[in-house]
């Protein structure tokens, strides 16, 4: 799965639920929304370099629940200051998938 959403740019199909609480089928558009624990894990772990390369810093690994710049053994208060700040106050849950795109 997560080759696919990678090499081709081609989400899963993901059941969301709309204003009236109706399901209906979107493409997943987060991490959180790949549908197994090892499809999240494979997609955080082959975009880390290219998260690395964004942020100017190297981690061990992504993880899943905890915002990027707890990955990157960093501070609040230094991820306040760093030009990347957004991304680093993003969970690993909440990535984008587009981001394999860059």
């Amino acid at each position: 799965m997560t080759d696919l959403v990678i090499k081709q740019n081609k989400a899963p199909a993901y059941l969301a639920i709309d204003k009236e609480g109706v399901e209906y089928s979107r493409d997943a558009k987060l991490v959180s929304e790949l549908p197994t624990p090892e499809d999240r894990l494979q997609f955080l772990s082959a975009i880390k370099p290219k998260i690395e390369k964004l942020i100017g810093l190297s981690c061990e690994k992504l993880s899943f629940g905890i915002p990027l710049y707890e990955s990157f053994k960093m501070s609040k208060k230094d991820a306040r200051k760093h030009p990347a700040n957004g991304l680093l106050f993003t969970q690993g849950c909440e990535l984008k998938l587009s981001l394999s795109c860059i």
